[in-house]
């Protein structure tokens, strides 16, 4: 897989609206957490780099999903097809796909033009 060549804030984005898709059904499992990180490292070598990890998982925290929005539009088709399918495997990862889930993916999936997938 080709390096994608996100910056901090754009990468932290990514992971905001992430948190905010596994939290739609009102927690985040562990599964979610699970296939969050590893849809980042997947991408990313966070190799030794744990303490960059936390700092960005804190940062995306903070966020506000408005900010990480706006990022998010401005990604190129590459980009949005790879948040596209972190946000799809992050919230299939429990086995439970809400609807309140479904919702919010294709809120964002509008908002920021991102590729078409099948939730149904």
């Amino acid at each position: 897989m080709a390096h994608l060549n996100l910056n901090y804030d754009e990468l932290t984005s990514v992971l905001c609206l992430a948190l905010h898709l596994a939290n739609a059904d009102g927690n985040i499992d562990d599964t979610e957490s699970k296939a969050i990180l590893k849809a980042l490292t997947d991408q990313y070598d966070f190799d030794d780099k744990e303490d960059l990890l936390k700092e960005y998982l804190a940062d995306a925290f903070k966020m506000e999903p408005a900010e990480a929005l706006i990022h998010l539009a401005a990604f190129g088709q590459e980009e949005k097809q790879w948040a596209s399918n972190f946000f799809v495997k992050t919230i299939v990862a429990d086995n439970e796909l809400t609807e309140d889930e479904k919702q919010l993916y294709w809120k964002i999936q509008d908002l920021c033009k991102l590729p078409d997938h099948n939730l149904s």
